[in-house]
This record gives C-alpha cells, structure tokens and sequence, in this order.
C-alpha cells in the first residue's frame, strides 16, 4: 500500500531512444509530442562572423582609453594651472570664465580625438588587422561628441574657481 507522500512523488521519466542518426525537428531535445515552438532563435554575428575575441576587445579597449584620458587630462590641466596659480592670471584678464573654459576643453578634446584617431588607423586597423565596419568619419563624429560631453561635464566652469 501507498503512502500519501509516495504517491506525490513525481515518477521517473523513460529515457528517449537512443537514434542519433534523425534528432528530429527540435535537435532532439524534449519529448516528441512536444508542439514546434513558435520562435526560434538563431545566434547571428553581424560584424564578427568568427567570433574573434581581438575584434571585441581591441575596439572596447579603445573606448575605455578614450573615457580614461577624457577624465585624465581634463582634471590634470585644471589641477596644474591651480598648482601654478595660472588660473588666477586668466581669470584677471579680460575674457569671460566662460570663453577661457572652452579654450581648454576644445584643446582637450583635439587632442584626445586625434589620440583616438590614430589608434584606431594604426593600432587597431593595421597592427591587429581588425576590420572596421561602418563609416569612420561618423564614428569620429560621435566620439568628438562624446568627448565635448565628458569634458564639459568635467570642465573648469563647474570649479569653484572660474565664477
């Protein structure tokens, strides 16, 4: 006789039959009276049909530099000319704080985009022989505004010393 917790007890399913020359529809996963489901995924690489892990990582490598020396050398200049006091001189003169912070935010992002610009020809391109998809010159685009964004979230106006 049964127990009431035996009887509970979900029972073992039947192995499926060992037929590995037709897995079925479904690759032989589940039970054959399982329905065909309605979507079925597919992976698909649009721009790393072989999945080289280079091609992912160069490219990924390069925007995390990019927001590096974006953070780096914006609070390094603002850093020095506090040190050597030449914030001060630049405040006196006679050019809105507004005008002398661009100044040095468009020179950072000169340079930091020319930076980016030639790894992404040189390193990236040549060096490792990744392809680039796309349109380059929209990628620089997007990256310059990018990085006036960053900059200008980090720009000298913001300090106490430029108001």
């Amino acid at each position: 006789m049964e127990t009431p917790r035996q009887r509970s007890r979900p029972q073992p399913h039947a192995a499926p039959p060992a037929n590995d020359a037709d897995p079925g529809p479904r690759g032989g996963c589940g039970t054959p009276e399982a329905p065909e489901p309605a979507l079925r995924l597919e992976l698909r690489r649009a721009f790393n049909a072989n999945g080289n892990p280079v091609w992912y990582k160069a490219v990924s490598s390069l925007l995390n530099q990019l927001s590096l020396l974006t953070i780096a050398l914006t609070g390094a200049a603002m850093l020095r000319e506090h040190e050597q006091g030449t914030i001060k001189h630049l405040m006196v003169m006679p050019l809105p704080p507004l005008e002398i912070a661009l100044s040095k935010v468009l020179a950072m992002v000169l340079v930091v985009l020319a930076a980016f610009t030639l790894s992404l020809l040189f390193l990236v391109q040549q060096a490792l022989q990744v392809p680039v998809s796309g349109s380059v010159p929209l990628l620089l685009t997007g990256t310059a505004v990018y990085l006036a964004a960053a900059a200008i979230s980090l720009a000298p106006w913001r300090s106490s010393h430029c108001w």
